[in-house]
C-alpha cells in the first residue's frame, strides 16, 4: 500500500513527505525528552572557585551526581535528593571560604609541639571570627588577622596584640559606620587583650573602613559630626514628610530640613551668693569678739572701752554646666505646597510644620512655608515643577519571589512547554494527512481506465446521440 503511493508520488510531494516525517519525529524527540528529562535543583548557589571545588570534592566522594552551572559557581543535582544531600553535606567539616574553626583540633595529634598547637589555635580563632563576620548580610566574603604577641616569663610586656579584617562587600551594598565598629567590638570582645581601636577594617578595594588608634581626632571629629547631622535631618525629614503627606497627599508638598549642631566642648562655672536674712541681707554669724580695754584711772570707778567684732558668712552656691559637641544649634526648615493658598493657611501649617520639627524660635530657628503661585517665575519654580517627588515603596511592593516558590513554578512552566510541543505535533501531523489526502485523491480518478464492456456500451451510447437528431428530420420531413 505504501509503496503504491510512494510510487504515485512526484519529486516534490516525496520531498514534502519526507520533511514532514522529520519534523514528527524530531517534535515528538523533543517532547520526549522534555518531559523524562532529569529535574535538577539548586544545592548551593553564589560559591566561589575554592569553595565549589571544596564541594564538588565532598560531592565526588559521596558519589552524588551533579552538574555545574553559571561558571562553576552553581551546583545543581536532582530534584528529589536535594534537601538529604544539602544536610548531608553541611553535616561534614568542610573548610569553606578558605577557612577552619576549632574542629581542626577533632584529629589532634598528641604529639603536637607547643608551637604547632600555636599556630593552629590561632588559625581556629581566626576561622571562628571570620565564620561570625560572614552571618552579616552585606559582607560577601571576609578574612581575619590577628597578631598575637608571644607571652613568657623573660620576654618584656609592652606590645599590643593587634587585628585586621578585609571585607568583600556585596554588589552595591555598604557597611555603616555602625557596623564597622560594631566589627571592630566584635574582634575586640573575641581576642584577649585587644582593644577595638586596634582592629584595622578595610574592604577589597583597600579603603579603610575603620579610624586609626592614636591619631589627631579632627578628621574622625568631622566625620562623626556630619554623620550626626544627616541622622538628624533624616530622622526631622521623615517626621515631617509624614505629616505632610497625610494631610496634602503624596508629591503635593516638598519639604527640606537643615540642622546646625554644635562642633565645640563648652564648660561654664557659675557662682551666686545667698544670703541667709532676706531682710537685712546679712548672713550668718560665724564667729563673735569683744574686747575691753581701760582708758585711766577714775575716782569713782573703772573708765574702759569695749570693741565688738562679729564675722558673717553667706551662702555661696557654684554650678558647672559642660556642654559637650553635637547639640542643636539651629534649626532651618523650608516647605514648598503646589497647592495655592492664603495667609491663614500658611499660619496654620507654619504652626504645624514648627510643632512637628521642635522649633525654638528663642534659639533662632527659622522657618520658610510657601506656595508654587507665591514663588516667582522663574528656573527654580519650573525645577520645583518638573521635579517628581517619588512616594516611598510600601512594605510588600516588588517582593522578590520565595525560594519555596520557585520549584511550583518551574513544573508549571514544563507542563506549558510540554502542552506547546504536542499542539504543534498534533497541527503538523494534521496538515500533513490533509496534504495527503489532497495529493493522493485526484490521480486516482483522473488516470481510471475504461474495460472492454463499458467501452462498447459508451461507443452505442453516442452512436445514438449521433442519430437522433437524422431521425427526428426524417419524421418533419413526412
Amino acid at each position: 500500500m505504501f509503496s503504491q503511493l510512494w510510487n504515485k508520488l512526484d519529486s516534490k510531494a516525496r520531498a514534502g513527505l519526507v520533511t514532514a516525517v522529520l519534523a514528527v519525529i524530531i517534535l515528538t524527540s523533543a517532547l520526549a525528552w522534555w518531559v523524562f528529562r532529569q529535574d535538577n535543583r539548586v544545592l548551593f548557589a553564589g560559591l566561589s572557585a575554592q569553595d565549589a571545588s571544596a564541594m564538588v570534592a565532598e560531592l565526588d566522594r559521596m558519589k552524588v551526581p551533579y552538574q555545574l552551572d553559571q561558571d562553576g559557581g552553581t551546583i545543581l543535582v536532582a530534584a528529589d535528593t536535594v534537601h538529604k544531600t544539602r544536610l548531608q553535606v553541611l553535616g561534614k567539616d568542610i573548610p569553606l571560604h578558605g577557612t577552619v574553626g576549632f574542629e581542626l583540633f577533632n584529629n589532634s595529634d598528641f604529639g603536637m609541639t607547643e608551637f604547632a598547637q600555636k599556630v593552629n589555635y590561632q588559625r581556629a580563632l581566626q576561622g571562628e571570627i571570620t565564620r561570625t563576620i560572614l552571618a552579616i548580610d552585606v559582607i560577601q566574603s571576609a578574612r581575619v588577622h590577628l597578631a598575637l604577641p608571644e607571652q613568657g616569663l623573660f620576654i618584656r610586656a609592652g606590645a599590643q596584640p593587634k587585628a585586621s579584617v578585609t571585607l568583600t562587600l556585596k554588589p552595591d551594598r555598604q557597611l555603616s559606620a555602625e557596623q564597622v565598629r560594631g566589627i571592630q567590638r566584635l574582634v575586640s570582645a573575641s581576642v584577649a587583650e585587644v582593644r577595638a581601636e586596634d582592629v584595622t577594617v578595610i574592604d577589597q578595594h583597600g579603603v579603610a573602613l575603620s579610624r586609626a588608634s592614636g591619631l589627631a581626632t579632627n578628621d574622625a571629629f568631622s566625620s562623626d559630626m556630619l554623620d550626626r547631622k544627616r541622622a538628624v535631618e533624616s530622622y526631622l525629614g521623615r517626621k515631617l514628610d509624614s505629616v505632610l503627606e497625610r494631610s496634602f497627599g503624596a508629591g503635593k508638598v516638598v519639604a527640606s530640613v537643615d540642622v546646625e549642631l554644635n562642633d565645640k566642648v563648652i564648660k561654664q562655672t557659675t557662682e551666686d551668693m545667698l544670703p541667709t536674712d532676706k531682710e537685712r541681707g546679712t548672713g550668718v554669724i560665724v564667729r563673735e569678739r569683744q574686747t575691753s580695754r581701760p582708758t585711766g584711772a577714775a575716782e569713782h570707778g573703772k573708765d574702759e572701752t569695749t570693741q565688738s567684732e562679729f564675722d558673717y558668712q553667706i551662702g555661696r552656691r557654684v554650678e558647672q554646666t559642660e556642654r559637650n559637641p553635637g547639640g542643636t544649634e539651629r534649626i532651618s526648615v523650608a516647605v514648598v505646597l503646589r497647592a495655592p493658598m492664603n495667609e491663614d493657611e500658611q499660619a496654620r501649617l507654619k504652626d504645624i510644620v514648627a510643632n512637628t520639627v521642635g522649633l525654638v524660635p528663642s534659639r533662632g530657628d527659622g522657618i520658610a512655608v510657601y506656595s508654587m503661585a507665591q514663588l516667582a517665575a522663574g528656573n527654580v519654580a519650573a525645577a520645583l515643577v518638573d521635579t517628581p517627588i517619588a512616594p516611598e515603596p510600601t512594605p510588600g511592593e516588588a517582593t522578590p519571589m520565595a525560594v519555596s516558590e520557585q520549584p511550583a513554578v518551574n513544573r508549571m512552566t514544563d507542563w506549558i512547554i510540554s502542552g506547546a510541543l504536542l499542539l504543534g505535533l498534533m497541527v503538523v501531523g494534521l496538515l500533513m494527512l490533509g496534504f495527503l489526502r489532497q495529493r493522493y485523491a485526484t490521480p486516482l480518478v483522473a488516470k481510471r481506465t475504461l474495460s472492454d464492456a463499458e467501452r462498447e456500451q459508451a461507443l452505442h451510447q453516442v452512436q445514438a446521440w449521433l442519430n437522433e437528431p437524422s431521425i427526428a428530420a426524417e419524421e418533419h420531413t413526412r
